[in-house]
């Protein structure tokens, strides 16, 4: 199986796209399936979960993204890469998370496991051809992949007003939950693409590691960072200085609080 053949619609491609356009992230960080898939991502491991030989094939030949030097064991998900705000890419390739599914059991309701609690939403009863593609916590996105027509619902743990759309006993009933609509899921990872060239999302780097920010979460440190981007070449990405972009992200980052104060002050004050 290759990207392009890939159950679903799904593709490699927007996750080479993080590793190749974003400066906060390194293409090296983005890890290949061998051929065959994953050895560890297999229907018998994964049974605990309760998902397709459809679903586990897809998670199998996924390439995932690990940011070094970020494994918490409280926070398993610091080394998986932020696409939105609060909303991380899983990797399904994670060892801690293999480690947890073998002593999960079938019968558990819910994998209350600090690892696994992070690759489900166990506030969803989904069907075994859903999966989640990321982590949301509580104010970010899950994102719930439907094999059986290659679409995702995102849903919020903290939005959860909606009129239901499907009959009850419809097989997508469970998208009733959700709040956002559904949408193919290359649409969505061309929205975010769309998005993040446009810097309404913006990649920084927050306390030495990846991060993404919402322009109105802090609209001044938002107007500087879109400035850095600007002066290394952002909007023309055949000349986009990906390095020195990077380079000042984390200089910014290591900038002491008086410091950026300042310079929001004089840029805003222009």
């Amino acid at each position: 199986m290759t990207g392009s053949d890939m159950p679903s619609g799904y593709s490699r491609d927007p996750r080479l796209y993080f590793t190749v356009r974003v400066p906060t992230l390194e293409r090296e960080w983005m890890l290949q399936p061998p051929n065959g898939g994953w050895p560890d991502i297999t229907p018998e491991l994964f049974k605990p979960l309760g998902k397709t030989i459809e679903v586990v094939e897809l998670l199998a030949h996924m390439p995932y993204i690990c940011i070094p030097g970020r494994d918490k064991p409280w926070a398993p998900h610091q080394t998986w890469p932020v696409i939105t705000r609060n909303t991380r890419l899983i990797d399904f390739h994670d060892e801690r998370v293999s480690k947890a599914l073998r002593k999960a059991t079938q019968e558990e309701k819910h994998l209350r496991s600090r690892y696994l609690e992070y690759i489900q939403q166990p506030l969803l009863d989904l069907p075994p051809w859903v999966v989640c593609l990321t982590t949301g916590m509580v104010h970010g996105d899950y994102l719930l992949l439907d094999t059986s027509d290659g679409t995702v619902t995102r849903y919020m743990v903290v939005d959860s007003s909606h009129d239901p759309d499907y009959a009850q006993g419809d097989p997508r009933s469970w998208r009733n939950e959700c709040s956002k609509r559904t949408m193919p899921v290359r649409e969505y990872f061309l929205m975010i693409r769309i998005d993040i060239d446009a810097l309404l999302w913006i990649p920084w780097i927050h306390d030495k590691a990846p991060d993404v920010m919402f322009p109105g979460d802090s609209p001044g440190e938002a107007a500087y960072l879109k400035a850095l981007y600007t002066k290394h070449g952002w909007l023309w990405p055949d000349t986009f200085d990906r390095e020195a972009c990077r380079r000042a992200l984390i200089d910014w980052d290591e900038a002491g609080s008086d410091y950026r104060k300042c310079q929001i002050q004089m840029l805003t004050a222009e």
